[in-house]
């Protein structure tokens, strides 16, 4: 959706969201057509039951018994359901970002916001589809799944002259992980192998945790694909706002 993104001025900001419309579109179009797949699922139950090699056989059968209004009627229920768990998930990955003359303001989803001073930051970068913010050092402060215009996210920062890249000013410094490195913090190992079977089972709560822990020994951590990339700062105890 990084076509889809409305950029308005208010007194001293700039404000980069999804358009009302598309957060709308969202919100009613998933339920709807949930509905009306669970409607379509119903209609074809009897045609799965002549295959004796599907699964649930004795289930769809007692439900295929069913008056048909009421079995359009549950059809319709479930995929409603399955359509506003599929809105409040695309709904969290919705970002707004306000930028002002001294500090950013990120809110993803229904996740508080999160208020980045702009005297902490030190470059500000998209690295793929995450929107990245440095502080001193290197130090990864946030990275937002962000897929708003990438032009007007860029002009807002430039206007109010944060340090906007073209990318990441570190990229020379990464070196890909694999086990057994000994130049590694201790411990760093075993978190970097627990991470890639995150990503494998693309767990964002767990991969975002544990680059969090990775960040406290002492390194930034950056994906491509399932291949995992680092470089060393000095290690803190500091969380930072890290959103896989």
């Amino acid at each position: 959706m990084s076509n889809f993104s409305a950029s308005r001025q208010e007194f001293g900001s700039t404000t980069i969201e999804h358009p009302t419309w598309t957060r709308w579109l969202v919100a009613l179009g998933f339920p709807v057509i949930g509905a009306g797949l669970g409607v379509a699922l119903v209609s074809i139950v009897g045609w799965i039951l002549t295959l004796p090699w599907f699964p649930l056989q004795g289930m769809l059968g007692t439900f295929h018994e069913l008056a048909l209004p009421l079995r359009y009627s549950i059809g319709a229920a479930l995929g409603l359901i399955m359509g506003i768990v599929f809105v409040l998930y695309a709904l969290n990955d919705f970002l707004r970002v306000s930028v002002g003359n001294h500090e950013v303001s990120i809110a993803s989803g229904f996740d508080d916001p999160i208020t980045l001073p702009k005297a902490d930051i030190e470059a500000v970068f998209y690295d793929q589809k995450h929107l990245v913010f440095l502080g001193e050092g290197g130090r990864e402060l946030a990275r937002p799944f962000c897929d708003l215009n990438r032009e007007e996210v860029a002009d807002a920062f430039l206007k109010y002259r944060f340090p906007w890249q073209d990318g990441d000013p570190y990229a020379e410094e990464y070196r890909r992980w694999v086990p057994g490195l000994e130049e590694l913090p201790s411990g760093a190992d075993a978190l970097f192998t627990a991470r890639e079977a995150a990503l494998k089972e693309s767990d964002d709560d767990e991969i975002a945790q544990l680059r969090t822990e990775l960040l406290k020994v002492g390194l930034v951590v950056r994906d491509d694909g399932q291949k995992q990339f680092w470089r060393i700062i000095a290690p803190s105890k500091e969380l930072p706002a890290n959103v896989p």
